[in-house]
């Protein structure tokens, strides 16, 4: 069984997607984002959509958790993506991150994107149990802490 919750976190965040098993609202310059908390039982898939930023409108996301043996397997697929590096600046690569409640972060990896409108999928695992997943625009994909 899956339950759902809210949770208030204000915070910043520059660019990117929002996914996650925590409910939050985040604080975006001036636009806010509401997002669903869901509890991964493993009995079976749980899968959501992710909601773009005002400035990746166009882009798709969603994702698929199932719990394993211990572990958290996330396959992601992602279409209409822009490539990272149309942003300027030193950005070059979307991270896909794993964030704790405690808001710990864990760097999940790239997602390629090669041309516009691209699209993919991305399968990764984490130890981690409860959970929120964001995707930021990064200057390289080994950062330890999203921007």
């Amino acid at each position: 069984m899956n339950y759902t919750s809210s949770r208030r976190i204000i915070g910043l965040l520059l660019t990117g997607f929002i996914l996650t098993s925590l409910s939050v609202t985040v604080t975006v310059a001036v636009d806010e984002f509401v997002l669903q908390i869901i509890t991964f039982t493993g009995e079976k898939p749980t899968q959501f959509n992710m909601f773009p930023t005002r400035r990746l409108r166009e882009a798709q996301m969603s994702a698929q958790v199932k719990i394993e043996r211990g572990q958290s397997r996330i396959e992601l697929k992602y279409s209409k993506m822009r490539p990272a590096v149309l942003f300027g600046g030193e950005i070059s690569s979307y991270v896909l991150w794993a964030v704790s409640p405690r808001g710990e972060a864990l760097n999940l990896g790239e997602l390629p994107i090669v041309k516009d409108d691209s699209g993919g999928k991305k399968q990764v695992s984490t130890s981690w149990m409860s959970f929120g997943l964001i995707v930021t625009l990064e200057a390289y994909s080994g950062v330890e802490k999203p921007s």
